[in-house]
């Protein structure tokens, strides 16, 4: 667990300083259930308090961009890849190495320290077979085919 909550407090850092040694303040994609862990772990280790928010990946990045010239919080935690890509490159997120990020496999950093990864999640289409085949329609195998109407 220490290597998951190092990696994740340092999965991005807002522009703009931690506000006191004492306390963090982040935004979080993950779940409450899982974020809720992942902090109080951190605090365990640090000492350091985190207050957070969840939101979903837009919403969090919305907020950062409307934030930028005033940040309101020092990290983010979880979400999808794309999501810190795009908060790179509207200049949200600072460089930061964790210290023991050789640990987690280059593909899963940003080559210019703008974020670290913590994990791999899956996208993958579920179907319902018996509606497939009542309605005698294959599985989507792309995001286009999910523009049919019939699905």
């Amino acid at each position: 667990m220490k290597l998951l909550t190092a990696a994740a407090m340092a999965l991005a850092l807002v522009t703009g300083s931690v506000n006191a040694a004492e306390q963090l303040n982040a935004y979080s994609i993950m779940p409450e259930k899982y974020a809720s862990k992942v902090f109080s772990e951190f605090t365990k280790d640090t000492g350091i308090k985190v207050n957070f928010m969840r939101f979903s990946s837009g919403e969090a990045l919305a907020r950062l961009n409307a934030e930028k010239k005033n940040p309101q919080v020092d990290v983010m935690l979880g979400g999808p890849a794309d999501t810190y890509a795009a908060g790179v490159k509207e200049g949200i997120f600072e460089q930061y190495r964790p210290k023991d990020s050789d640990a987690i496999p280059a593909s899963l950093r940003d080559p210019q320290n703008h974020w670290t990864g913590i994990g791999i999640i899956p996208l993958c289409f579920l179907t319902n077979t018996k509606f497939l085949e009542k309605n005698n329609m294959k599985a989507p195998e792309t995001w286009n085919d999910l523009l049919d109407p019939h699905y």
